[in-house]
């Protein structure tokens, strides 16, 4: 049984289960009638430069997805076509030697061959990392009182420190924080207000709200709640108290994990896996928007395509391992590039596990959480 089918065969997923399998043979059906003209050109040595870019680019979509539905032979024969095209193997007869088994391996799929068992290669070392500290914005219009909260959350979270409704949105819409604690009276903003410019992006993961109310506003509370806010403190508050609540928010806080692969199949299943073991997700679809995001959201956790449009994994890495607000951040690579020294070059560069196609999603994820673990983001 593939993972498509344990983990999203129950009933409240079986529209989603199925859907995902027809848009993978569509998938299927749309690469084989590019793959035919391609072996064409090949028997007639035609190929140009471009076309073997586009052979190599076809092959890496295929090489992650095939075990995830349960056709292990898509995904390691297509890796192997990568492989070659990557290792600069132009000779038409041996690209059209690597060609033919995948296409085999399609075939049997769209014309209802059974599903093969499942295999999974891996390679892992464990690297040690620090304890990840949450980031929180607090925002209160009175210096002082805001100045006595950050001093009492710094053991434990890293604290920024703002006093207009606006300066929170500004610093939001730069980066993500695990926790933001409010004051609904701020000189500029409601709490309203605030609650609604907060709203994130779809696909993005909001940040955790936390308000300190006044006991003539405390009307509002309903309205905060539905608005979207985790919890709420009423003032005049004793600053041992909110410190342990605060404590408490972030103990229960869900880990964010990035997902960075241009095959948005692979990314809607870890998504949907990963959500099921309590983890909220951002997906990105390149190297570039992965850097993005990865700046923006600071996820406590990456999984990382090495092979990926304008910033390939191993850029979009070694750009991570030297920023000063990332370079902590547990990084999974995925990648066709099984030989040893491809292995090498992924942890020398700062990955802390390396995952080779074709894989179980169920092996990734588990590594994943593994890693969010050894971080301090799930308990053991």
């Amino acid at each position: 049984m593939s993972w498509v089918e344990e983990n999203m065969g129950n009933t409240s997923a079986e529209g989603s289960r199925l859907e995902l399998r027809r848009r993978y043979i569509r998938q299927l059906d749309e690469r084989m009638r590019l793959l035919k003209p391609m072996a064409a050109r090949l028997a007639l040595e035609t190929m140009s430069l471009a076309d073997f870019e586009i052979l190599e680019r076809e092959a890496h979509r295929l090489s992650g997805s095939g075990a995830v539905y349960g056709y292990p032979a898509v995904s390691s024969t297509a890796a192997a076509l990568e492989l070659g095209l990557r290792n600069g193997v132009r000779d038409t007869t041996e690209i059209a030697a690597l060609l033919a088994p995948l296409m085999k391996a399609i075939l049997q799929v769209l014309t209802g061959g059974p599903q093969e068992s499942e295999a999974s290669f891996s390679w892992s070392e464990d690297n040690q990392r620090t304890e990840y500290r949450p980031l929180v914005l607090v925002a209160d219009a009175d210096p002082q009182c805001g100045a006595e909260l950050a001093q009492m959350l710094k053991p434990f979270a890293r604290v920024e420190l703002v006093e207009t409704g606006r300066a929170v949105l500004e610093a939001s819409r730069r980066e993500r924080f695990d926790l933001i604690l409010a004051s609904n009276a701020m000189p500029d903003v409601t709490g309203l207000e605030l609650m609604a410019g907060l709203r994130p992006a779809e696909g993005q993961v909001a940040s955790a709200v936390v308000m300190t109310i006044t006991t003539r506003d405390a009307g509002l509370i309903p309205h905060l709640v539905a608005a979207g806010i985790r919890d709420y403190i009423m003032k005049p508050f004793e600053l041992d108290v909110v410190t342990e609540r605060i404590r408490t928010i972030l103990q229960r806080q869900k880990p964010v994990v990035l997902i960075a692969d241009d095959d948005p199949l692979i990314c809607e299943i870890f998504r949907s896996k990963l959500r099921q073991r309590g983890v909220d997700v951002s997906v990105a679809n390149s190297g570039a928007q992965a850097l993005d995001m990865a700046k923006r959201l600071r996820p406590h956790a990456i999984i990382l395509d090495r092979s990926m449009p304008r910033l390939d994994g191993m850029q979009v890495l070694s750009s991570i391992r030297n920023n000063a607000l990332l370079s902590s951040t547990p990084v999974l690579i995925l990648s066709a590039r099984r030989k040893d020294s491809d292995i090498a070059d992924g942890l020398a560069l700062g990955a802390d596990d390396y995952i080779c196609k074709p894989f179980l999603p169920d092996n990734v994820v588990e590594r994943c959480l593994t890693l969010l673990r050894s971080n301090g983001q799930l308990a053991a």
